[in-house]
């Protein structure tokens, strides 16, 4: 019989509540007009065009706590990924809701970040006065943009795991060679999800990697850096829609954001190393087709440790807030090790 954790409780009010935030893609998406399942479904297969940016998607079931379902019927997000973070949870926590944050992927996280204040709010109202959040991948940088916008409000804890808060190359792989198995997490190659609508989500834009980490894994031509203004005017051309946002939006990170997660005792970090990594290219331009991938064992397979550690910033905070596990990216949702550190922080 599994071992489970006393609920955390707020001071005179009930447990508190977790919300698991996942990363992109990770998110059912539905059809408007009748409520029927679009991404990663039969329906996706006849009308993938719906997934451009322009066309509205519903979430649903983010007022659902999934310890009030059996464990087949829990949600389990992209391939049934996120279900055994989620079966654990509802394990290990009994007394304590568990929720599901699904997010319109496509969009801004700053747009997300507002869905998820509408979710704490509901997550709160007959329950504790905070809540605890588990984000894997992007579903950090959805959390960082809340933080942007709200502050550390109701938040009594949060688990950073795989985040790839200074973007990820396989992004910038995705934008140079149309490659969509690049995309991190993806199935969007065997569903037909395409370059074309890939490249104009919000989201996207906001993986490639941040100046920051570009300064010390600069791309290439040839054996050649590309000059920061080189880089800029690529990714600009490549994206015109969405690039020029994006920017803005990884300098408020770096600028108000980052600072406070590093600082604040409420903040964890998860990361995934060991696993071959892509850590930048080396392509020419005019023959997009030809590139060198330049890769270490220094990440998840999908996300750099540069990039998941604020490009080494958090390697300085020890080991009460920053773990590392021999993980692949999206196994850091299931593995003992990584499990184990996310409970016990979550039942202090």
């Amino acid at each position: 019989m599994e071992t489970t954790y006393s609920p955390a409780t707020e001071a005179g009010a009930g447990p508190v509540p977790i919300i698991f935030i996942p990363g992109i893609l990770g998110s059912p998406l539905y059809l408007p007009e009748n409520g029927k399942k679009l991404w990663l479904s039969a329906n996706f297969l006849k009308m993938a065009e719906r997934m451009a940016i322009e066309y509205p998607l519903d979430v649903k079931n983010n007022d659902i706590n999934q310890q009030m379902l059996p464990p087949y019927q829990r949600e389990g997000g992209h391939l049934r990924k996120s279900f055994f973070m989620i079966d654990r949870l509802c394990q290990r926590f009994p007394s304590r809701p568990v929720y599901h944050f699904s997010y319109d992927f496509r969009q801004s996280s700053e747009v997300s970040a507002d869905a998820l204040k509408q979710q704490i709010d509901y997550s709160l109202a007959d329950y504790s006065k905070e809540v605890d959040l588990i984000c894997h991948s992007m579903g950090g940088l959805v959390a960082a943009a809340y933080i942007a916008k709200y502050g550390f409000c109701h938040i009594r804890k949060i688990v950073f795991l795989g985040t790839p808060f200074e973007g990820s190359s396989l992004i910038t792989k995705l934008l140079i060679t149309g490659d969509i198995g690049s995309t991190p997490g993806s199935v969007a190659d065997f569903f037909g999800l395409s370059h074309n609508l890939l490249m104009r989500y919000p989201s996207v834009a906001e993986l490639l990697p941040s100046d920051e980490y570009l300064s010390v894994y600069p791309l290439y031509r040839g054996s050649v850096p590309f000059s920061p203004q080189e880089m800029y005017a690529y990714f600009s051309e490549s994206m015109p829609e969405t690039f020029e946002r994006s920017q803005k939006f990884r300098r408020r990170l770096h600028e108000k954001v980052y600072p406070l997660l590093l600082k604040d005792p409420r903040c964890f970090f998860g990361i995934g190393t060991g696993k071959t990594t892509l850590r930048t290219l080396s392509f020419d331009a005019e023959r997009s087709n030809h590139i060198t991938e330049i890769v270490d064992d220094g990440g998840d397979s999908e996300v750099n440790s540069y990039s998941a550690t604020m490009c080494g910033a958090i390697e300085h905070l020890g080991v009460t807030r920053y773990r590392l596990f021999s993980s692949a990216h999206s196994e850091l949702l299931r593995i003992d090790e990584s499990l184990h550190w996310v409970f016990g922080i979550l039942a202090e």
